[in-house]
């Protein structure tokens, strides 16, 4: 369908070899044999096992839910990858890229490390009311460059969200403003508290973009310095960024504030040029690994330009 993102035909990176897989498949049936729920029903340390029971329900009374969540979102009867991050502010990015192939849903304990052919992003602010999520926001296409025609890369449609706040997931549905009228896709999130309870920290280091357009055969490696200065070019796209990163809010979680400016890209890649704004945490490579890489979720927020940009980068 049009609407909907599609896989690449590309080999997947090394980093998610058949053997991480099959660990991470083991790791689900064992979760869903004991009623737990995508890596969601315990709290680990970064990337690494589990350490403690189940957590304790969320407190309806504490204003938005916040964390990491990983998943699937369905939409025209085929569920695709999903990683989103909920900000104890109210922000919501959700990341949508190739189809499930692992058809996990919430239990899903494997990152998505292979770039899809499209993908897309949907924006939004949310409230919380009891154990309910609901807001809006915009669902913004990505990896548009030319020729091929990828649907929400032209224009963004406005969305809303609804989603049943559990115990170690996210259940409900994103309503989406087509102009062949409204899509409903169903939105499944499990928990994955292994990296996003930490504090903030310094990121200082140098990171292998592997997900983003911008990015060929590993010819993007980000640099980011002790005073959260980002720096990367592409050498196929042409592409140079800069911009900050700094801690969310007062740092008590492992969520960052971005602002990068895209510039210089060449003509097929000249659409990513621009000044984005977005969100960063650490995640490790699947729940049950104990890699690091950066996850960050960018857009334009420029209706009449709409780009937005989902980037994965291992630490090198």
């Amino acid at each position: 369908m049009a609407t909907t993102p599609s896989s690449a035909a590309a080999t997947p990176k090394a980093a998610q070899t058949a053997g991480r897989l099959l660990v991470g498949l083991f790791a689900a049936l064992i979760l869903t044999s004991c009623g737990g729920s995508g890596g969601g029903t315990e709290s680990v340390s970064e990337g690494g096992p589990p350490s403690g029971g189940p957590p304790a329900p969320p407190d309806p009374t504490s204003g938005p839910a916040d964390g990491r969540f990983v998943g699937t979102v369905t939409m025209g009867g085929e569920s695709f990858f999903a990683d989103a991050l909920l900000t104890s502010d109210g922000e919501l990015r959700l990341y949508v890229g190739g189809p499930d192939t692992e058809g996990l849903g919430a239990l899903n304990a494997l990152l998505q490390l292979s770039k899809p052919a499209s993908s897309l992003q949907f924006v939004g602010e949310v409230t919380r009311s009891t154990t309910q999520i609901s807001g809006t926001g915009q669902v913004i296409g990505q990896d548009c460059a030319p020729p091929e025609v990828v649907a929400f890369c032209a224009k963004v449609a406005e969305a809303s969200i609804s989603l049943t706040v559990g115990v170690a997931e996210l259940l409900g549905e994103i309503e989406v403003a087509t102009p062949g009228g409204i899509e409903a896709w169903s939105v499944e999130l499990g928990v994955w508290r292994n990296s996003s309870e930490m504090p903030a920290r310094n990121l200082a280091g140098q990171y292998g973009e592997l997900l983003a357009e911008f990015e060929r055969d590993g010819d993007v490696v980000i640099t980011i310095d002790d005073a959260g200065k980002v720096f990367f070019q592409g050498a196929s796209s042409g592409c140079t960024g800069n911009g900050d990163v700094s801690p969310h809010l007062d740092g008590r979680l492992n969520v960052y504030d971005v602002t990068l400016t895209i510039a210089s890209c060449n003509a097929t890649h000249a659409h990513l040029n621009g000044a984005y704004t977005g969100l960063l945490t650490t995640t490790a490579s699947s729940y049950w690994d104990y890699d690091m890489l950066l996850r960050v979720w960018l857009s334009t927020g420029d209706a009449a330009v709409p780009a937005a940009v989902t980037m994965l980068a291992e630490r090198l």
